[in-house]
């Protein structure tokens, strides 16, 4: 998992949402091993890229490759700093629960 967190501007807030889906298409067409992307708007106005890899070979190798691909590039240009950037591996996922009905002993 490739946890990214950085800063927008927020004059620049509706381009970099706008330019998401071309990034994420590029990325997904160019980069095997994608599996879910989520951005997420942390309450103190920061934001958080959540990625899931098949591998961190492939997260690797979308690191490398997002600066060489034009609609990554549009879409990491609106970032105006970079906070951190963590690669982890993922040892718990629950998905699914409000479909799921949780009971107790």
């Amino acid at each position: 998992m490739e946890l990214a967190r950085f800063k927008v501007d927020p004059a620049s807030e509706q381009a970099f949402l706008a330019a998401r889906p071309a990034m994420v298409k590029a990325v997904t067409e160019h980069v095997p091993g994608l599996e879910s992307i989520a951005l997420v708007r942390l309450a103190d106005g920061t934001w958080l890229d959540v990625v899931t890899w098949s591998s961190r070979e492939a997260a690797e190798r979308g690191a490398a490759l997002a600066t060489a691909l034009h609609d990554a590039r549009i879409w990491l240009d609106h970032i105006d700093e970079d906070l951190s950037m963590d690669l982890g591996e993922v040892f718990d996922s629950v998905t699914g629960l409000g479909d799921a009905t949780v009971t107790t002993a």
